[in-house]
């Protein structure tokens, strides 16, 4: 089964857009466009919540976000499904000693005491796909 970032690649390189081989800084067009393309998403799910849309169309609108997303790692030469694993592998270590979650009074998550942050520089040394 294809990976989520697989798909996304699929969709790019049939778009003809560029996806390098190791990370990159994008340039300023391109930065600006990605981030256009998130901003512009994640507005469209939050205009679905307000509205009072239905769950599969809310649930379209946070996929399409993730699509933006797992582009923009893509553009940045970052292979998306291993970022994610290492801030994945960074979330579960916020549980307390007891296996825990420690919230805030919203229900946030919080980072207990044996939080250890995701090890980001290593997407540098990952070859994308």
């Amino acid at each position: 089964m294809q990976s989520n970032a697989d798909k996304v690649a699929r969709m790019m390189g049939c778009w003809q857009q560029d996806i390098p081989l190791y990370p990159t800084t994008m340039c300023k067009d391109t930065q600006a466009l990605r981030l256009r393309l998130i901003t512009e998403e994640f507005n469209e799910v939050v205009e679905a919540f307000e509205t009072g849309q239905t769950i599969p169309e809310v649930a379209k609108e946070l996929c399409d976000l993730l699509v933006v997303t797992y582009g923009t790692l893509l553009t940045m030469g970052v292979n998306p499904d291993y970022a994610f694993s290492l801030v994945h592998c960074s979330n579960m270590s916020k549980l307390d000693k007891d296996g825990r979650p420690v919230r805030r009074a919203d229900g946030k998550v919080l980072k207990g005491e044996n939080y250890e942050p995701p090890a980001m520089g290593l997407v540098m040394n990952m070859p994308n796909f």
